[in-house]
């Protein structure tokens, strides 16, 4: 048998901007206390994991800044007041932080700079409702804003100087400098949930739970301006503005609609039908798509305004606030960034244009294309070209990626390319490689083909005689890393990877 390479080159002569950080979304699972972890590059659940054991009913979720940590809050039980710290390295909870009796909520929302949380609870009376202003980096409470009536959804404005709570049918205006109440907008609503914020910090929107309707407040003046109709959608929960301030999208946990508001006219454009109680909404950070906390999650394109996906993760989702991680940009312009084979071993070469403030690149190395772990390590150089040599690649699909850390340590990675290590009698190809429609097996005397998910998941099959170089539609593929079971007239099976795009 002799062993065969097949390599997977990205990125050649063009520039490949080195700028994600995190690209993950985290939905909190109220009625089985867990947290679930998407990857909305593949839309496949990562991890699902239990909260803190004394802490029922996760709700509220908001990312850091950086990307770097997850927030996550508990509702309806009392001495349910806490925050939960998650470590997105690891996914796993590093701290919960306690804020004393009283019931929880489901707001939080935390500065621009990442330096202080906001978080909007109930009190055991109306008078006790209070925002909590918690420190990021120790973790102890700067504040208590009494707030009265029934604090439910939390925003910050883009430039962290004014935050609004939303209660029964008003919105309390805090500024941050005194951290106390400054204003108080009345709004003809009953009982006001979710609320955003454009991206230029010139109006916040407002749900109510009571009606079919999207308040809109002038958030420099701090007063009401107008109500949207949101059609027959019934209690209207979370809402989220497209990054380019055109579209709202809104939950509508009553009758399991998603509602898209043109912020232009302040009217309704269409109305998107999803799974049972939709709660929270988020946006990605490139505003390509929208998710959907509901039984089950479901992924809406904002160029269409579609459903694309849908995920299934715990019992009852809620994720109520700004759920997914943001990405994080670096000033590293790679070129060329490809594996080969060289004798046993697999060679990795990539060359940068740019690198303004990077430490050092890690390269690291995955047999799934999700977990990946650092196998070689290099200083920066200012630019130029750069060698790794993996001595011990896995028979099979190898992935590799580059993390490009910045000095202040934090850090964001390559797109990810692939090498084949395949055990055979003859050289299976597979082109192209990534594909949008269709692939070829570049093979002979081929029986039978099966295309396999990254979780090892049959798709599809195609039965066949005695084919050469067979054609497979894969247009219809969630887009992420597959591999191909093939087997051959004589009876022999190899396996080679693609990535569907």
């Amino acid at each position: 048998m002799k062993k065969q390479v097949l390599t997977l080159t990205l990125g050649i002569n063009f520039l490949i901007p080195s700028c994600i950080f995190s690209q993950f979304a985290y939905i909190t699972n109220a009625f089985d206390s867990t947290f679930s972890v998407i990857n909305t590059l593949t839309n496949k659940v990562v991890t699902t994991k239990p909260t803190t054991p004394l802490k029922n009913g996760p709700d509220g979720v908001v990312a850091s800044p950086d990307g770097t940590k997850v927030y996550i809050t508990y509702y309806g039980a009392i001495n349910s007041r806490a925050i939960s710290v998650i470590n997105t390295s690891t996914n796993t909870i590093e701290k919960t932080i306690d804020l004393g009796p009283g019931y929880g909520g489901d707001g939080i929302d935390i500065s621009p700079d990442g330096s202080k949380l906001y978080f909007s609870t109930y009190g055991l009376t109306a008078l006790e409702d209070t925002v909590f202003v918690v420190n990021t980096s120790k973790y102890n409470v700067i504040a208590k804003i009494p707030v009265n009536s029934g604090a439910e959804g939390i925003v910050v404005s883009p430039d962290g100087s004014k935050v609004f709570v939303s209660s029964s049918d008003s919105i309390k205006v805090i500024n941050t400098a005194t951290n106390t109440v400054a204003s108080t907008i009345k709004v003809p609503a009953i009982s006001l949930e979710g609320l955003a914020i454009s991206p230029d910090g010139n109006k916040v929107y407002a749900t109510d739970l009571a009606s079919n309707f999207i308040m809109v407040i002038d958030a420099l003046k701090n007063s009401f301006i107008t109500k949207i109709p949101n059609g027959a959608a019934k209690s209207a929960a979370g809402l989220v503005v497209s990054n380019d301030g055109s579209k709202m999208y809104v939950a509508n946990i009553g009758d399991s609609t998603v509602s898209v508001i043109n912020t232009a006219t302040n009217t309704l454009s269409s109305t998107i039908n999803v799974g049972k109680s939709p709660y929270g909404i988020a946006i990605t950070p490139d505003g390509s798509k929208v998710y959907v906390a509901g039984t089950p999650v479901y992924v809406i394109s904002t160029s269409t305004d579609m459903v694309i996906d849908t995920i299934r993760v715990g019992k009852f989702p809620v994720a109520f606030g700004k759920f997914i991680s943001p990405y994080k940009a670096l000033p590293v312009s790679l070129v060329n960034f490809s594996a080969s084979q060289q004798d046993k071993d697999v060679a990795v070469h990539f060359n940068t244009s740019t690198e303004l403030h990077i430490s050092h690149f890690n390269l690291q190395h995955s047999t799934d294309g999700i977990s990946f772990t650092t196998i070689g390590t290099v200083k920066a150089k200012g630019s130029g070209n750069y060698s790794f040599t993996d001595t011990k690649p896995t028979t099979g699909t190898n992935y590799y990626r580059l993390q490009s850390v910045d000095k202040d340590g934090t850090s964001s990675y390559s797109k990810t390319v692939s090498c084949q290590m395949i055990i055979d009698n003859y050289q299976l190809k597979v082109y192209p490689n990534p594909a949008k429609d269709k692939i070829t097996v570049n093979g002979k005397h081929i029986a039978s083909i099966q295309v396999l998910d990254n979780f090892g998941r049959v798709v599809n099959t195609l039965s066949l005689k005695d084919a050469t170089n067979p054609k497979i539609t894969i247009a219809h593929l969630p887009t992420g890393y597959y591999h191909l079971r093939v087997q051959k007239a004589d009876g022999n099976i190899s396996v080679v990877g693609f990535v569907k795009e």
